[in-house]
């Protein structure tokens, strides 16, 4: 989404963003597991923040 929203500017690519983000934040678990996915994860919530100023990082 985020990718799509910087190259459109489209506000519907940021929104569906941030709502992930926030939906992502509800799934936290205890325990590292597919750390590929959590480290994708971590790389989007950093541009998400670049982009909005909105802390999406929960350590």
């Amino acid at each position: 989404m985020l990718l799509i929203y910087k190259l459109t500017k489209e506000k519907r690519y940021l929104s569906e963003a941030e709502k992930a983000a926030e939906t992502l934040e509800k799934l936290a678990v205890e325990m590292l597991y597919q750390a590929n996915n959590t480290a994708f994860s971590a790389g989007a919530l950093l541009e998400l923040y670049k982009i909005t100023h909105k802390n999406y990082i929960w350590i």
